[in-house]
C-alpha cells in the first residue's frame, strides 16, 4: 500500500511522467469492400474522438426487504461519435454516405453487402505516447463497426474562420482493450 509519500508533488511527477493527453490520438479502420476509406484521411481530418462507456447491470436479489445487488451482465454503449473535418470536396464524407447507401439505397431498394459484410471488421483507436507520437501506449479495438448516422453540415453566412465538420455515429457489437 502506498504511504503519504506518494502524495507529494514530486511522487506524483514522476508517476505521471508525460501524462496521456487527449489530443494524441491515432484512428485506424479496416473497411470492407466496396468501400476505399483513406485511413490518412481518417487520421488527418479526425477532430475528435472517444472511448464509449462500459457499463455492467446489476441484478437485485431481494431478501426479507434488503436488496443485494449482483453483477448482471456487462454492456457496451453500442455507438461511437466521431467528428471529421471536411476538405473541400467533403470526401471522407462521401465515403460515409457511399457505405451507408451500400447498406440499404433508400430510393432502389437493393443492398450492396451480401450478409454481413456491411461492417467493418476492425477499427481501432490508439492514445499516443506524449513525448513520441510513433509509440502506442493504450489502443482499444471495436468489433463489427458500421456507419448509423451522419449529422448535418451547417452552412452560415455568420461562420467565419472555421472549417466546415461533420459527425459520423458509428454501431459497434464490442470493443475490448488490446495494449
Amino acid at each position: 500500500m502506498a504511504g503519504i509519500e506518494q502524495l507529494g508533488y514530486d511522487a506524483l511527477r514522476q508517476r505521471l511522467q508525460w501524462g496521456s493527453r487527449p489530443n494524441k490520438y491515432l484512428l485506424k479502420m479496416t473497411t470492407p469492400p466496396g468501400i476505399s476509406m483513406n485511413n490518412d484521411e481518417l487520421l488527418a481530418f479526425c477532430k475528435g474522438a472517444s472511448i464509449p462507456s462500459r457499463e455492467m447491470g446489476v441484478a437485485e436479489v431481494w431478501i426479507q426487504g434488503r436488496k443485494i445487488p449482483v453483477p448482471g451482465d456487462a454492456k457496451f454503449a453500442g455507438t461511437w461519435d466521431l467528428t471529421f473535418y471536411n476538405d473541400k470536396n467533403h470526401n471522407l464524407r462521401k465515403q460515409f454516405e457511399q457505405w451507408i447507401e451500400f447498406m440499404d439505397s433508400y430510393s432502389e431498394h437493393r443492398r450492396e453487402f451480401s450478409g454481413t459484410s456491411y461492417w467493418a471488421d476492425k477499427m481501432t483507436i490508439s492514445q499516443l505516447d506524449a513525448q513520441n507520437q510513433l509509440v502506442e501506449n493504450a489502443t482499444w479495438e471495436f468489433y463489427h463497426v458500421f456507419p448509423s448516422g451522419i449529422s448535418a453540415v451547417d452552412f452560415g453566412a455568420d461562420s467565419n474562420d472555421q472549417i466546415s465538420e461533420f459527425t459520423v455515429t458509428l454501431t459497434y457489437g464490442n470493443f475490448k482493450r488490446i495494449l
